[in-house]
């Protein structure tokens, strides 16, 4: 149920090690519908009609979670919250790990280093590569180097270059800044644009817009 970056590996885990085992099912179930890159709001006056609250507009992309002291934004669509976060993909650092979750029984920086080149480059995560041509970043790297202090890119999940292996509709990024509402370009990489082609390509079933 859902298909957010944990349904997505869970479901691509399954779909590979049933390609030496037997072949049971894989269906993934999605409140919400599926988008294609020109389906998201392009202006401020079309975001309402993206937008639900708790119990309204429980069909909207944008789904705002009011609660007491605390607000949470994710997303209803064949995605999840990729298709509307900003696509920073960084790795968790050993120390956050090593106390997070609380009294796990796993050491999960050993076991998440062994999948993380593996995952980065399904997702197509690397830093911008004309990094030095965009304001906000040269603005944050002055400020860093005021307070003698180094300012890094980002790594991403968004296309700067072409197709991927999965979609052969992944455009370049545009530099267009409208990851958080949803790209028009089908640059950024959600997982509509990578892990779910991939999934349907080695037998997954879909069904998307159809609950409540």
């Amino acid at each position: 149920m859902g298909s957010g970056y944990g349904a997505a590996m869970a479901a691509l885990g399954l779909l590979e090690s049933r390609q030496t085992t037997s072949r049971p099912a894989v269906w993934v179930f999605e409140a919400g519908r599926e988008y294609l890159p020109d389906d998201f709001p392009k202006t401020m006056s079309e975001m309402p009609g993206y937008v639900g609250f708790n119990k309204v507009n429980t069909a909207a992309l944008w789904d705002v979670r009011v609660g007491t002291g605390a607000v949470t934004i994710s997303a209803r669509g064949l995605g999840g919250t990729s298709l509307v976060n900003a696509n920073v993909a960084a790795r968790a650092d050993a120390e956050v790990l090593s106390s997070w979750p609380a009294n796990a029984q796993i050491d999960w920086h050993s076991r998440l280093s062994l999948v993380y080149n593996k995952i980065e480059k399904l997702l197509g995560v690397r830093t911008n590569p004309d990094i030095t041509g965009i304001g906000s970043y040269n603005a944050m790297a002055a400020s860093a180097a005021a307070l003698n202090a180094n300012a890094e890119a980002a790594p991403l999940s968004i296309n700067f270059d072409g197709p991927t292996l999965h979609s052969a509709n992944h455009r370049p990024c545009n530099q267009c800044g409208n990851c958080v509402i949803g790209c028009h370009s089908g640059a950024k990489g959600s997982l509509n644009m990578n892990a779910w082609p991939l999934a349907k390509q080695l037998g997954a079933s879909f069904w998307a817009g159809s609950f409540p």
